[in-house]
This record gives C-alpha cells, structure tokens and sequence, in this order.
C-alpha cells in the first residue's frame, strides 16, 4: 500500500522549547516513527530576518552553483542580525521598515526552493536534535527539507492591509500539509491542508498578547482563510475547540481534538535538589522548593504566585522554602519583577535542558502554575509524569485535561493559592502517593504512544 506523502512545518522549532515546539518535536518523532508515511519538512522564516527576506536566490544561483547559494542562504537563515523591532522612531530603523513594507508588495517576492540533501543533518541539528529519538532523527534525513522566505511578520503586516496578497506553495506531490498554527498560505488544491490551532488568545483576550494591535487581526484573518481553502483544525483541547467554534459559528469549521504529546523524558528522576541546582550555577543551599515553570508574562500570573509563595512562608514549618523558576523575563514583565527576583528565596533557573526538567519537577514540592489562560497547559502534566503534586489555576482548561488528579486555586485570589499549596503540602505520605499515583495515571493519557493514536486516526479518516 502506498504510503501518504506529508509536508511537515517545523519552523517554529527555532523558537525554542515552548509547549507548542515540545508539542511539535514529540508529533513528528510519532509520525515518522510509525512507519506509515513519508515525511518532508517546511522551513520558513518565523524570525525576521531582513538579510533572509532580501535574499535574491535566483541570483546567486546564476551566479554560483546551487551548492553556494544554499549555503549562503542557510548563513543568512541562521545568522544572529535580526529586526526584532519595526516599529522604532530611529532613522534606521524607519528606513529599514520602509524598505521591508515595500518587498511586502513585490509579486512572486519569496520562494520556496528544495535544499540539498547535504545540509538536512546541519538543519536538523541546529532544530531538533537531542530532542527526538535517534531512529527518527536517522530517518529525518533523508527527507526533503523545503525552505522559503516567507515570513509571518511580513504576513502580518500584509494582511493588516485592505487588499493583500497571499504566497502560494506548490504542494501537489503531498496528500497532507500540517501547519503549526493558522498559517494562511496557499497550497495546492489536492493537499489537504491541517492547521494545529494552540490557543484564540490573540483575538479573545488580546490584553495578554504581546504586540496584540495587530496580531488579533491578523489570527483571525488567517483562520478565515484557513476555513475557505477548507483546512481541517485540530486543536489541542475541547476548550480551545469550543472557542473555535464559538468565534466562527457561522462557518463550517472541520476541527478535530488531538491533545498535546509530552516527552518519554519524563518519568520520575529524583536526585538532590543541591546537586541539581549545582550544575546550573545556583550557590545557595536549597533543601525543598516550589517550583514554577512558564515564561514571565501577564498571563502567567507570576506575582500572584510569588505573593502566594510570601503568604506561605509566613508559617515556621516553611520557612527554609524556596521558590525556584525555570524560565525567562518575556514582554511587559512587570517593574516589581527585579524586586521579586532580588529576593534571596526567589532562584530563576535558565536554560535548563530537557533531560533535567525530570529532576527539577520530581524533587519539587509541588509543581505551582496559575496562569489566567491556557490553551492546554504542558507543565503540570510534565509534573505528574515526573511524580510531582501539582497547584493549577482553577481555569476550564486544566479542568478538562487534568480532573481530579491537581489541586486547584483561584488564580485571582493569592490567599486561595497560598492556602491550597498548604493543604497540598500536609498531606501525609500515604496521600501524598496515592495522589502522585493518579496524577501519572493521568499524565500518561498524553504520552507519545497514546497521542499518535489519534493523530494517525485522524490521518487516515482525512
């Protein structure tokens, strides 16, 4: 039986380790390692960069040989100067934004070309190495990798637009293009184009969105064209499925609930929490702490829960608590953050790699994570599969994925969150694994083997 041909788009993996590039690295190490498809990558620029965009391929092919000028393309690809920022007052950069608006408009101005075979194992290591398993990484390479200039800031801006323009890629050898969010771009009519939709914070809750004055537009521009080229949405729980249905019910939306996969680094590796944190540059003598994994963002919720931490340490028993973040300072932190970091019990971990996190979660305490919104919310499953109790915001979304396997506190509410990390805390032993128990019940229902179920289901029905 002929296997069906899939085009891939992995280009958000140059973010970084979000949920959605977790997601992504542990759904394509599921899909090629089922053996029932073949593979193709797409790579686009989700970055910016302006020396990518103005890149004339054509020209240096003529110029060099082919071998040249993907190398010179894949430098600029993955060089470090980019524009972050159109949106400054300077000189520059008004004139690099002008220049930028005016490639928008150029017809046939990006292209979508098939790399040479000889840079898969660069492209791959730079993305997804260390990240999936060695089988299908082998198997990676000797896939097709399609590159292009297409960008989405250059989308963005575009469609912002009253009349716009949308690329189109020449999919016809694929039965199934996946794409990692509403991405509108054309395709060809015989590839049936899945969308994985994440979230509808962009247009439900823009206060919380970073650069939200355009980018809410544009999400829901790019899902309306996403329903008209008749795409298939597969969202990451009931919750966001229902908001998709919501937002658009006078569409006729195919959407399907395929749930976020979790990695099989996961299980539970205890070690010292000295040790541990040793490795990472973190002098001070830590015997037990809270643990917060996310971004440091409004929607997070942080001062809440640091304020819940303070509230806590109030009690004696818990007055050698710390109260460790795996994370990273993202937009609009707020300015009382640099105080809350220049507390003594406040430990911000960086760049923690992805075997470690096990550990961190495993002889954590408890796992505390109350943000206002989520679209599924992976640390508190990552918890339980690591043997981690776990404090979620008492949101729709951790109810449906989670039930009663967490504990669950107002997110509004720091006296709530503190008291519920409390009650958490005094269990006694016997509760306390029988409640880590079903909470890895629970975690279990999104390893990769479970997951690949329902997307090969879908697949096949597609």
């Amino acid at each position: 039986m002929k296997k069906k041909k899939i085009l891939f788009d992995i280009s958000h993996l140059i973010h970084g380790y979000t949920g959605i590039q977790q997601d992504l690295r542990y759904t394509l190490e599921a899909l090629v390692e089922s053996e029932k498809y073949e593979i193709d990558l797409l790579l686009y620029d989700m970055v910016n960069n302006y020396d990518f965009i103005t890149f004339d391929y054509k020209r240096n092919e003529k110029i060099f040989e082919s071998h040249v000028a993907q190398a010179k393309l894949l430098s600029h690809f993955f060089s470090t100067g980019r524009l972050t920022n159109l949106q400054g007052r300077s000189p520059l950069k008004w004139f690099l934004r002008k220049s930028y608006e005016r490639l928008l408009w150029k017809k046939n101005d990006f292209f979508c070309i098939s790399l040479l075979k000889d840079y898969n194992e660069a492209i791959l290591r730079k993305l997804i190495a260390g990240d999936i398993s060695s089988k299908a990484f082998t198997k990676l390479l000797n896939s097709k990798i399609l590159i292009s200039n297409i960008s989405s800031e250059a989308l963005i801006r575009r469609m912002n637009m009253k009349k716009y323009e949308l690329p189109y890629i020449d999919t016809h050898e694929y039965d199934i293009a996946i794409f990692i969010q509403e991405f509108p771009v054309l395709i060809s009519p015989n590839t049936k184009k899945v969308v994985r939709t994440y979230d509808l914070l962009q247009i439900l809750s823009p206060d919380v969105v970073y650069m939200a004055d355009y980018k809410s537009a544009y999400q829901y521009r790019s899902i309306k064209e996403c329903i008209a080229q008749n795409a298939h949405f597969t969202t990451i729980s009931n919750n966001v499925k229902k908001d998709l249905n919501k937002l658009f019910e006078h569409e006729k939306i195919k959407s399907e609930t395929i749930e976020c996969t979790i990695s099989d680094y996961y299980k539970v590796k205890r070690t010292e929490a000295n040790n541990l944190l040793a490795q990472y540059g973190v002098k001070n003598n830590v015997k037990k702490y809270i643990l917060a994994v996310s971004t440091i963002e409004p929607r997070k919720n942080f001062s809440s829960a640091y304020t819940a931490f303070k509230l806590l340490k109030e009690k004696k028993e818990y007055k050698d608590l710390k109260f460790v973040v795996i994370g990273s300072k993202s937009w609009l932190t707020n300015p009382a953050d640099k105080l809350i970091f220049d507390d003594r019990d406040v430990i911000l971990v960086k760049n923690v790699l992805i075997q470690d996190m096990p550990k961190f979660y495993s002889h954590a305490e408890l796992l505390l994570f109350v943000p206002f919104l989520e679209g599924f919310g992976l640390p508190p499953v990552e918890a339980q599969a690591s043997g981690c109790l776990v404090v979620n915001s008492n949101i729709e979304v951790h109810r449906e994925i989670q039930g009663k396997s967490s504990f669950y506190a107002n997110p509004y509410n720091v006296e709530d969150i503190a008291h519920v990390m409390d009650t958490a805390l005094r269990l006694s032993r016997k509760e306390k694994n029988n409640r880590i128990k079903i909470g890895k019940l629970n975690a279990n229902k999104y390893k990769k083997e479970s997951i690949i179920k329902k997307w090969i289901s879908f697949i096949e029905r597609l």
